[in-house]
């Protein structure tokens, strides 16, 4: 696989840091590498606005299958707007199904009421020709099918 043999996408060997960082001259630290990463047993990951393209929406999902599974109770908070890219929110949802994870939006609750329930579901997807953006928090955990293989 990609991760071993070191070009892989969460791969690279070390970041170069200005001058104004180190005091003078390049400086060459190692950053810690997908191995690294997938060894790790994460409790809780948070993310926002991470899909700006197709691609992106086919290889975050699988970077998160990849890091919950980790650990079975591992849950991922991800914070999207909405409707920016619609195609992107499409993919975005299949992949992750596709790569075995479940999702499903937060509804949080509105300071003062004791409803959780004031605001509005999203709209499906393609209904309307301008949506109006709109940030939206999922919880995103490894469906319990794939934990119990």
């Amino acid at each position: 696989n990609a991760a071993e043999k070191g070009d892989g996408p969460l791969e690279r060997s070390g970041v170069e840091k200005s001058s104004a960082e180190t005091g003078g001259g390049l400086k060459h630290e190692a950053v810690p590498c997908a191995s690294t990463l997938l060894n790790v047993q994460w409790d809780l990951i948070i993310g926002s606005d991470l899909v700006y393209s197709e691609e992106g929406a086919r290889l975050l999902p699988r970077a998160l299958a990849a890091l919950l599974s980790s650990s079975p109770d591992a849950i991922c908070l991800y914070a999207h707007t909405k409707h920016r890219i619609e195609t992107c929110d499409h993919i975005l949802f299949a992949s992750l199904e596709s790569n075995g994870l479940s999702f499903k939006e937060i509804q949080m609750k509105t300071p003062g009421t004791e409803d959780e329930s004031e605001r509005p579901p999203s709209p499906p997807l393609y209904e309307d020709p301008f949506p109006e953006l709109r940030v939206a928090i999922y919880e995103i955990r490894v469906c319990k099918e794939k934990k119990q293989n």
